[in-house]
C-alpha cells in the first residue's frame, strides 16, 4: 500500500503466466471513482 501511496512501478501476474511491470503514479486518487 505504501507504494501505491509514493508511486512506484511493481511486477504483477498476467493470465497466460508471465509477469508484467505497472507503473503507479503518485498521489493517484481514487476519490472520484467511488462516487
Amino acid at each position: 500500500m505504501t507504494d501505491a501511496a509514493l508511486g512506484a512501478e511493481i511486477e504483477v501476474p498476467t493470465i497466460d503466466g508471465g509477469k508484467s511491470k505497472v507503473k503507479i503514479q503518485k498521489e493517484l486518487s481514487l476519490e472520484n471513482n467511488l462516487d
